[in-house]
């Protein structure tokens, strides 16, 4: 075989893997929560019984990655309370779990919701990293009991 040829299909095949994403390339996204609330705020999400301070202005990062990052799940946590330093308490539910849906099918009217991902101001960072943002405010203290 010629050289041009050989550089040519050498060329060829470096760039064609150097173009695709590594074999299993997980997703990753970043979830930024500020409270802009007056109160400091406690949240615990369930199945996993995480939970989160945030003063005042402050704010809490949840790190998502893998297959269904993105997705706002909070490691397959179906709920999440908020509770507000006077003691007024909310749930947001992920209406995105079949359960969930069974025991509360209209859980998508509740549009002030740590999982509805329309709620989020989002960016993408690079091919498989994103930064997503979500506000505490007086909308979510006015869904509290």
């Amino acid at each position: 075989m010629n050289t041009r040829l050989l550089h040519y299909l050498f060329s060829l095949c470096l760039f064609s893997f150097s173009c695709k994403e590594p074999e299993g390339a997980l997703q990753e996204n970043k979830i930024i929560i500020t409270n802009l609330f007056s109160q400091e705020v406690i949240g615990t999400f369930y199945w996993s019984h995480e939970t989160f301070t945030i003063p005042v202005n402050g704010t809490y990062t949840y790190l998502e990655s893998g297959d269904g990052a993105g997705t706002f799940s909070f490691g397959e946590s179906d709920s999440v309370i908020i509770k507000f330093e006077d003691g007024k308490e909310k749930t947001d539910y992920n209406c995105g779990a079949p359960h969930v849906n069974a025991i509360k099918p209209e859980c998508w009217k509740d549009t002030i919701n740590l999982f509805n991902s329309s709620k989020y101001l989002q960016a993408k960072v690079s091919e498989n990293k994103f930064v997503a943002y979500y506000y505490i405010t007086q909308a979510d203290y006015d869904e509290a009991k």
